[in-house]
C-alpha cells in the first residue's frame, strides 16, 4: 500500500474527516479524481435526455408531436441547467481558492452559501416555470397540438429540479 493510501486508510479508521490535498501526488491522478464525477454526471444527464426520447418515440400514436413536445421544453431545461451550473461552478472555484489558502471555515462559508443559493433560486424557478410555463411552450413554437405533450413533460421536470 503506499503512504499516501496507509494515511487515508489510518484517518478513514480513526473516524477523522479524510480531506484531499491536491498539492501532493500526481497532477493527472488530481484532475482525473475531479474530472471523471463531473463527466458522468454530465453523461448521465444527457443519458437522462436520449432515454426520454426513445421511450416517448416509442409511443404508437402522435409520437411525432410527442417528440415535437418534448424538443420545445428544451429551453426551459438549458435555462435550468445554466442555473444550477451558475452556483455549482460559481462556487467550486471560489472555495478551492480559500482552501488553497488554508481558510477552510470561509470555503465551507462559500459553499454552504452555494448550495442555499443553488436551493432558492431551484425554489424560485419551479414556481415561476409552473405559473409561465404555458406562455413560454408557446414563445418556443409551441401549436395547439403539441402543447399538451410539452406542459406535462416539463412540469414533470420542473418538478423533479431538486433531484438534478
Amino acid at each position: 500500500m503506499s503512504e499516501d493510501g496507509k494515511r487515508g486508510a489510518e484517518k478513514a479508521g480513526s473516524g477523522k474527516k479524510q480531506e484531499n490535498d491536491f498539492s501532493k501526488g500526481s497532477i493527472i491522478k488530481n484532475i482525473l479524481q475531479l474530472a471523471l464525477p463531473m463527466t458522468l454526471a454530465q453523461l448521465i444527464n444527457v443519458l437522462y435526455n436520449i432515454v426520454d426520447r426513445i421511450y416517448i418515440g416509442m409511443i404508437p400514436e402522435n409520437a411525432t408531436l410527442s417528440l415535437t413536445g418534448l424538443g420545445l421544453c428544451l429551453p426551459i431545461i438549458s435555462i435550468v441547467i445554466a442555473f444550477a451550473n451558475l452556483f455549482g461552478m460559481g462556487g467550486a472555484p471560489l472555495c478551492s481558492i480559500e482552501r488553497g489558502r488554508g481558510n477552510v471555515e470561509e470555503a465551507e462559508s462559500i459553499m454552504g452559501n452555494s448550495f442555499v443559493m443553488l436551493v432558492g433560486v431551484g425554489v424560485l424557478l419551479t414556481v415561476l416555470g409552473l405559473i409561465f410555463k404555458r406562455p413560454m411552450l408557446y414563445l418556443f413554437g409551441a401549436s395547439d397540438a403539441t402543447i399538451n405533450y410539452a406542459d406535462a413533460y416539463i412540469t414533470i421536470y420542473l418538478l423533479g429540479i431538486f433531484l438534478l
